[in-house]
């Protein structure tokens, strides 16, 4: 996943920020869930 995000870091556009912020929501909810 980081290297995922890395890579989109490298590699920035529009599309990818889009792949990036979605993501980052996922990342949000597994976060919340292992809380829990």
């Amino acid at each position: 996943s980081t290297n995922k995000a890395m890579n989109r870091m490298a590699s920035s556009s529009s599309a990818t920020q889009a792949d990036d912020l979605s993501e980052r929501a996922n990342q949000m909810i597994m976060v919340r869930i292992y809380i829990i």
